[in-house]
Order: C-alpha cells, then structure tokens, then sequence
C-alpha cells in the first residue's frame, strides 16, 4: 500500500472514530440531563436528531465508515462519488463557520459537552475539509453540483420549520419567528442559503482551478 493511501485511510479512520465518540458522548450527556430533569428520553433524542449540527456530523461519520470498512459495498461506492464527498465537505465546513460566526458566542460549555462541542463543531469540519482538499479526486466535479448539494439543506430546513410550528421549538434562535419574526427567519433562510450556493461554487471553481488535470492531445 502505497504511502499516500495509508495517510488518506488513516485520516478517514480518525475522522470516523473522533466523530462517533463525538456523538455518542453528545448523545449520552443529552440523555443524562434528561433523567436528571425527568424529561421524555425518546423527545429528547428526538430533539437531538434536529440539529444541522448532528445529522451532518452523522452524514460525515457514515460516509468516513463507508469508504474504510465498507468500500465494496453499495454504501461505500455511493460515498465513494466525488461529488458526494464534496457536498458533503461542503455541509461541514457551514457547520464550522455556522457555529463560529452566530453560535460559539452564546455559550460556553465545560467538562465532556466542551469536548463533544470541540469535537463536532471544529474538529471535525477541520480534519474532513483537509481530507476532501488532498485526498477527494474532484477531475469530474460539475458546476451544476452546487445546486444539487442545496437539496440537503432545504429537506432540512422545511423538516425543522414545519416540526417548529407544531412544538413552537426550533434549533437555532435565528430560525425562530417568535425572536425575530418572519422577515428576519426569511433573512436568515436567505443569508444560509447564499452561503451553502456561494461555497460551493467556490469548492468548484477551487477544484476547477487546482486540481483539474490538464487535457493532452
């Protein structure tokens, strides 16, 4: 195995180990805080599946998995495409700069939540870009992608407004109507959906003028 293949299986299998410790660990202490204050586990858990945060760190850790444990596999073939590495790249470099631009700021988590907080929300968008940047062939990376990469993104988003309707509970305070109204919620949408558009087409022009080998006659 040639050297560059060991730094790029190594890489993935730390990205998978570091993730699922992170969210198992997020999911242990959201379920202790919900006996300590008698709360229903199976809302709780639900309310942890809500956040953008979690089911792309998910989206990370199976693909990660996939590609080292199951390459052969359907999974791992799917996680395998290019373009599938790359959205997904591109949904946890927002998460990163998501969290350090509106959300770091609001708390300051201690003990095992500042580890699973340190490993979720800058670990691994670090680690995972650094593997998509050296490692992730992007040669058939297409400018239509990007559009293709909003559709995450949005079943997201109409999942967590519609489920906010009902519970009048949302994941984060600059979705919520009842702080800023809905012209601000829209302005946030707008704001979120611009950047995920804006990047990755930035992730295809960077591909397009990097890392796209030269055609020979």
């Amino acid at each position: 195995m040639k050297a560059p293949v060991i730094i790029k299986t190594v890489l993935l299998a730390i990205i998978a180990i570091l993730g699922w410790y992170g969210l198992l660990l997020q999911l242990y202490l959201i379920i202790e805080a919900a006996r300590a204050k008698e709360l229903s586990m199976a809302a709780e858990v639900i309310r942890f599946l809500s956040y953008f945060t979690i089911l792309t760190n998910l989206l990370v850790v199976i693909c990660t998995t996939s590609i080292v444990y199951k390459r052969r596999t359907r999974s791992g073939r799917f996680f395998a495409r290019p373009a599938v590495q790359s959205g997904i790249g591109l949904y946890i470099l927002v998460v990163g700069i998501t969290y350090s631009v509106a959300l770091r700021h609001i708390w300051n988590p201690v003990g095992l939540q500042a580890v699973a907080d340190r490993i979720l929300h800058d670990v691994i968008p670090v680690f995972y870009i650094l593997y998509w940047a050296f490692f992730v062939p992007k040669d058939s990376l297409r400018w239509s992608d990007p559009l293709w990469w909003l559709v995450y993104p949005f079943v997201y988003l109409v999942y967590v407004m519609i489920r906010g309707q009902f519970i009048n509970e949302y994941p984060y305070y600059f979705l919520d109507p009842t702080l800023f109204g809905w012209p601000g919620v829209w302005m946030s949408i707008v704001v979120l959906f611009g950047a995920f558009a804006g990047l990755g087409y930035l992730m295809v022009g960077i591909s397009r003028l990097f890392y796209t080998r030269p055609r020979t006659l």
